[in-house]
């Protein structure tokens, strides 16, 4: 892998070969044009300050040895057609050059906004689709609202910093180097006191490049602490009024915002710098140029014309300079960003998938727990204590505990949302860690005591994205989980929008369309964990007597706190610190245990 994080973006542009050569040719055709100005200025002028008379004699005498090949046909010309007539062609010339050098950088810009944009949209589908491999002990380290931010602000100063100056880089250095060529075809003293001045010049706008690309990083950063801040807020509103907590989190964010106004204004300000101190040394260039240049043309070592030529030359060079400074500068600011995406996509999951998975369809024995311990990454504290047991295929296991005792986290271990930290777990004798997630993944629907819905209709939160299933096995996943008769009562049916997490319905309703969703997926292991908390007791009495002939063919684990969710149970394994301190059948178990 490349260590510069400029070419390792430049990697990118591979998928847009086509836009990008297009776009490379037509700001070297810009490039050309652009630098093919310069010398049109010289026989101009001398068209204005020649008599016809001087004219003559230059056509009459041995040009070859006075002049150069071009001025000594242009002055042949002007001998045989006139001044107005050779002014006349050299005004179209300029005007023909400077119509193909606009023509070909409309054309420079026209392939390259594909290519800008292409590639930001390669970088956010990689951003997403790593977010969705992470474990969850990635997203309970880091805050949610700066991986937003990675994927909004800083992918866009990237588009804006880096890929909206690509035709800046591919040109200005090109314009650059054809420029300072002729510059030094003319006259290479006054070429070498320029470039010495542009060096010392290149040199003190560089210092404060480096620390431009510090202080940008620290402003994505404090922008991402703004934007956690917001998450939270608004997904917490409710509890923030309750607990007339607004002037807290007022007081919160205004220091953390007046924190990133702090670092903002500190980076606006080095960069604020570049232009004017960019265009004071260039000033100082050009004067300096122009006191030696006058003396040479007093002193006749160089034509006034073929000055004026060599000082649009090295404007020709001032321009693109300032372009590339201020390029520089954004590149520097979006290098800064990309290594805050780059953190992301390089991001090493704790779950790693086997390289060489072994092959699991079909679910036929039992899940095993072997001395399994578990503590959560970056702590020590245990969760899980040598905890063992098997969950045969068909058979039906409850966990029963206090908060806290480690009953979610053995729903979590099984799905391999966690690896273990002692111990295994095997599913028909083979180790989880070496199935392919989505096989061991697809073995399981998942209930959580944490509803999860999204932004979109019922009928899309119940199949999610499974646009296959038929509509009767919707509904019938729905009635089982009581959820038909109030999804009926909605605006739209299934295809009503239930809003932002679903807030447009109550916990139990949001439960509800949950189990369907279980149920629907068919898989041969559910896991409910407390499933139906929210749902009132009428409706999970109606949900248990319906989902009982569902769950003939099932293997079930479950969590409850309510007897009657788990009196129909094979097993119960009581949970308390981590380890199993009681197992047995549910009658056994509801004499000793208070639920």
């Amino acid at each position: 892998m490349n260590n510069n994080p400029f070419w390792r973006l430049m990697s990118y542009l591979f998928n847009y070969k086509k836009e990008v050569t297009l776009a490379i040719l037509f700001n070297i055709l810009t490039a050309i044009f652009t630098v093919l100005s310069a010398p049109l200025i010289s026989p101009f002028l001398d068209i204005l300050f020649l008599d016809s008379s001087q004219a003559s004699n230059y056509a009459e005498g041995s040009l070859l040895q006075q002049e150069k090949w071009f001025k000594q046909q242009l002055l042949f010309f002007i001998a045989q057609n006139g001044k107005m007539k050779a002014l006349q062609y050299v005004c179209f010339a300029i005007l023909g050059v400077f119509l193909l050098k606009n023509v070909s950088r409309y054309f420079a810009l026209f392939f390259m906004a594909p290519v800008r944009n292409g590639v930001v949209k390669d970088i956010r589908n990689k951003l997403f689709t790593k977010a969705l491999s992470f474990s969850p002990s990635f997203y309970t380290r880091e805050r949610k609202g700066d991986l937003i931010a990675r994927v909004s602000t800083d992918v866009q100063e990237i588009e804006t910093s880096i890929l909206q100056v690509l035709e800046t880089i591919f040109r200005e250095p090109l314009i650059i180097l054809l420029s300072i060529g002729l510059m030094i075809y003319i006259s290479p003293p006054l070429t070498a006191i320029v470039l010495l001045m542009l060096a010392f010049t290149t040199f003190v706008i560089g210092g404060i490049g480096k620390k431009l690309k510090q202080s940008s990083q620290e402003v994505q950063q404090a922008l991402g602490i703004i934007l956690s801040r917001w998450e939270e807020s608004l997904s917490g509103i409710k509890t923030i009024q309750s607990f007339n907590a607004e002037r807290y989190k007022e007081q919160q964010f205004d220091i953390e915002n007046n924190f990133y106004r702090i670092k903002t204004i500190r980076m606006l300000q080095r960069r604020d710098l570049s232009s004017p101190l960019a265009e004071f040394l260039g000033i100082s260039v050009i004067t300096v140029l122009l006191w030696i240049g006058a003396q040479q043309v007093f002193e006749k070592q160089i034509e006034a014309g073929t000055f004026f030529a060599f000082l649009f030359a090295f404007f020709n060079v001032i321009d693109p300079a300032k372009s590339f400074s201020r390029a520089y500068f954004d590149i520097r600011k979006g290098i800064a960003a990309l290594s805050r995406v780059e953190e992301i996509l390089h991001y090493t999951s704790e779950v790693i998938p086997p390289s060489h998975p072994i092959p699991f369809a079909t679910f036929e024995k039992e899940i095993t727990f072997d001395k399994v311990s578990f503590h959560y990454p970056g702590t020590t504290q245990k969760v899980l204590d040598d905890v063992s047991f098997s969950l045969p295929k068909g058979k039906k296991i409850a966990l029963i505990g206090p908060s806290g005792a480690g009953k979610t986290t053995i729903c979590e271990l099984m799905a391999r949302f966690y690896d273990v930290t002692e111990g295994r777990i095997t599913i028909d004798g083979i180790d989880i860690k070496n199935i392919s997630l989505l096989d061991l993944r697809s073995t399981f629907s998942v209930i959580s005591q944490e509803t999860t819905l999204f932004y979109d209709t019922i009928l899309g939160n119940i199949t999610l994205g499974r646009e296959d299933i038929p509509m009767e096995e919707v509904i019938k996943a729905a009635r089982i989980a009581q959820a038909h008769e109030f999804i009926m009562d909605t605006q739209d049916g299934y295809n009503t929008h239930i809003g932002d997490c679903g807030l447009m319905l109550s916990g139990g309703q949001r439960q509800r369309l949950a189990l369907a969703r279980a149920l629907l997926r068919n898989a041969p292991i559910l896991i409910m964990d407390e499933a139906t908390s929210a749902v009132d007791t009428k409706a999970e009495n109606a949900i248990q007597t319906d989902i009982s002939p569902y769950l003939e063919n099932k293997t079930l684990l479950i969590i409850a706190h309510r007897s009657n969710s788990i009196q129909h149970v094979d097993e119960i394994l009581v949970i308390q610190e981590g380890k199993i301190v009681e197992q047995g059948l549910p009658n056994s178990l509801f004499e000793k245990v208070c639920l």
